[in-house]
């Protein structure tokens, strides 16, 4: 065989052994597994590679239940947030299989390690769909929502596993508020507020001392009356963006994508960069990485969206992450849990519609 032969011989199996390397590849990243990709991307930058390829991974299922204890079609409108490594998806309505849905007070823990989940305390409150939550320490609240909107206010203490009702929410009631934490306190606002006829849009802002279980009102949000907005906090400071206003009089709807900072030591609002991408409301927003903030999902002037961005407060920008796994969906539930953000549940466009999947993103830091 002469030379050239054989070199061209010696560069089709190379070939052949790089496509198998990635198939394999490819094959055995099919699942969500934060482990793996957190080890691979420290495995990188130890040896001064570029950073691997991010990708949203499938995990296992909500695995919310019916009445008889049958899977179901999917939930929506729940709620979610992250506490000590472990992530929570709760409440939110629940569609059956063949008969009427109905509220849901279930609560389901995501284990990153073992990547399963397992039941929680039942949530006892009258909001547990159209409800924000926040996070402060070890305890989670969720405040407002419910069918008929409320006031009530829920913690969640972690070790305890049990939910303790504390001081309702000072404002109207109210269901699609908004709510963060910042410098261990939470805030909640803005929203469509049921005591008057028509409902309107709200943009008042309130403060909860978790240590006096009291709230004080804030200065209202600037970007004017709106809800489903989404919200992070960077650096001690508030972020809302996105959201909707139904206007009574002329029977319109408005749609958002813009940003807007609130500042606690001022009690003062400021806007910043748009969001570079199609108005929205009920995307899903979480302070996320580090010093990050992410919109992703939600329903606006073009329909249900995946696209998922991410805001770097340091530079007042966005850029744009991998779309969310799964297709466009609205009214999902989402936390996030050191370099991984996750999604779940929520409104799909495929049927029946209703979806109860489940999805992570890890990235670098």
């Amino acid at each position: 065989m002469n030379t050239r032969s054989s070199k061209q011989l010696s560069n089709y199996f190379l070939l052949i052994a790089l496509i198998s390397l990635l198939i394999f590849s490819c094959q055995k990243q099919n699942t969500l597994s934060t482990t793996s990709l957190n080890n691979k991307t420290a495995s990188a930058n130890s040896v001064g590679l570029p950073p691997p390829i991010i990708a949203w991974l499938k995990g296992p299922n909500v695995p919310f239940f019916d009445t008889f204890n049958e899977p179901v079609n999917g939930v929506h409108d729940a709620f979610g947030f992250g506490i000590g490594g472990k992530g929570y998806i709760g409440g939110g309505y629940v569609e059956t299989v063949g008969s009427a849905g109905f509220q849901s007070n279930q609560l389901w823990q995501y284990d990153t390690l073992t990547h399963s989940w397992s039941q929680g305390a039942n949530f006892p409150g009258n909001n547990a769909r159209f409800a924000p939550s926040f996070v402060i320490g070890n305890d989670a609240y969720v405040c407002t929502g419910g069918a008929n909107a409320t006031k009530e206010n829920w913690q969640y203490d972690q070790t305890a596993n049990a939910w303790t009702r504390k001081a309702d929410f000072p404002g109207y009631q109210r269901f699609y508020a908004t709510a963060t934490t910042i410098n261990n306190k939470g805030y909640v606002g803005l929203g469509v507020e049921t005591f008057h006829d028509p409902y309107p849009d709200t943009k008042d802002w309130w403060q909860y001392d978790p240590t006096s279980d009291s709230w004080s009102r804030k200065a209202d949000f600037a970007g004017g009356k709106r809800d489903g907005s989404a919200s992070f906090t960077i650096n001690n400071k508030g972020y809302i963006s996105c959201g909707h206003n139904f206007n009574e009089n002329t029977k319109t709807h408005t749609y958002y994508n813009d940003l807007w900072q609130y500042n606690p030591t001022t009690d003062s609002w400021s806007q910043k960069a748009f969001l570079p991408s199609s108005d929205r409301m009920n995307a899903i927003g979480l302070s996320a990485f580090i010093n990050k903030g992410v919109v992703m999902t939600g329903w606006g002037t073009n329909g249900a969206l995946n696209d998922c961005w991410q805001y770097n407060a340091s530079t007042n920008s966005w850029s744009s992450l991998p779309n969310v796994g799964g297709g466009p969906r609205y009214f999902g539930a989402g936390f996030s849990l050191g370099n991984t953000i996750y999604v779940g549940t929520g409104f799909v466009n495929t049927q029946p519609g209703e979806t109860s999947d489940f999805w992570g993103l890890t990235v670098n830091p």
